[in-house]
């Protein structure tokens, strides 16, 4: 997925080694699809990105990260994750944002501090790590 050159609302920000395979604007990223890599400087995964997105089985989520919108990655598999996704800056987790993946861990560090309704909601889930000293706010 590649952003016309021509357009200076949004772009795909790939570098010329490797294809984003997003649509960006700002560091916000609005669409992602199964191929899309999330590039150092995004601060924000939009609501609804992957929403969807089955065959979307494996991301990695930058440092530079700090809001998941609602919905984010709902019903994404990402099964092949073994060890999970581990969030080291996000702030802010949207409601539904985890919803239906089959993701077996996830660690957030203790930058947390608000979770929204079932943000974490999966039947595959095994193991959920907080780190935030104080606990995050938890909206509905």
């Amino acid at each position: 997925m590649t952003v016309d050159s021509n357009n200076t609302t949004y772009t795909s920000r790939d570098s010329e080694d490797q294809e984003c395979n997003a649509i960006i604007k700002d560091n916000t990223l609005y669409f992602g699809c199964q191929n899309t890599r999330i590039p150092d400087g995004i601060v924000t995964i939009y609501n609804n990105a992957f929403y969807d997105q089955t065959y979307l089985i494996s991301i990695n989520i930058p440092d530079s990260v700090t809001t998941i919108g609602s919905s984010a990655f709902y019903n994404c598999r990402l099964s092949s994750l073994p060890d999970g996704i581990k969030m080291n800056n996000v702030t802010t987790i949207g409601s539904y944002a985890f919803y239906g993946t089959r993701l077996p861990k996830i660690d957030i560090s203790d930058t947390i501090r608000t979770l929204s309704s079932h943000c974490l909601y999966s039947s595959y889930l095994t193991y959920v790590c907080i780190r935030a000293i104080n606990p995050p706010s938890y909206s509905t």
